[in-house]
């Protein structure tokens, strides 16, 4: 019997990643749960609106990665569900980080450092659809960067997604007014305060 390689299209596929049921509350709240799993004590949320775009900025004091973990985390399905995991990890298909992020904007960036030594990667998903490739990248766009903090001490992680054709508009002729953005950051607030009230109320 005879077998043949079938390699999905990258372009099809990851424009229906981009709609399995996230809204902004709950694609945040993964993201966070990503930081959670990762043993952060301190997490930072940051929203920011520049005319016609924005950016949203997660950024932990967890354990961090190195170049191999990053890479797996990137990795479309990067983790088989039926694999043992650790108690309280949150993660299950390793798609979260991406499929998350997708849902709210078109590139995602990765700056993460473990033990001091730093590793980047980046999602453009116009780059994908432009090569109808998988094709990451292994540095973070300078437009990008300058948004995203260093990492303090040893270990953390910082994510910046932007693009956010899905969060506001951004490169449609429909972009939000900055008053609505903020009133999107307001409801994403309550929702969090929501989710999380028993880790808050912990410190």
């Amino acid at each position: 019997m005879s077998i043949v390689i079938s390699q999905p299209s990258a372009t099809p596929v990851i424009h229906a990643l981009r709609s399995l049921g996230y809204n902004a509350g709950t694609a945040i709240a993964d993201l966070i749960d990503n930081s959670l799993d990762a043993k952060a004590t301190k997490i930072t949320l940051q929203f920011m609106c520049f005319g016609n775009d924005g950016a949203i900025i997660i950024a932990d004091n967890g354990h961090g990665m190195n170049e191999d973990t990053l890479q797996a985390a990137m990795n479309i399905g990067s983790k088989d569900p039926r694999a043992d995991r650790r108690p309280n990890e949150l993660g299950r298909f390793g798609m979260g980080l991406k499929t998350a992020s997708f849902s709210l904007g078109k590139r995602l960036s990765v700056l993460t450092k473990q033990n001091g030594i730093y590793a980047q990667r980046c999602w453009d998903l116009d780059h994908v659809s432009k090569c109808n490739e998988w094709r990451l990248f292994t540095a973070i766009p300078d437009e990008v960067r300058q948004y995203m903090c260093d990492i303090e001490g040893d270990s953390g992680t910082v994510i910046c997604i932007d693009k956010l054709d899905r969060f506001m508009g951004a490169g449609s002729a429909n972009t939000i007014h900055e008053s609505s953005f903020f009133a999107k950051v307001r409801r994403i607030h309550h929702h969090l305060e929501f989710v999380f009230h028993s880790i808050i109320e912990k410190r």
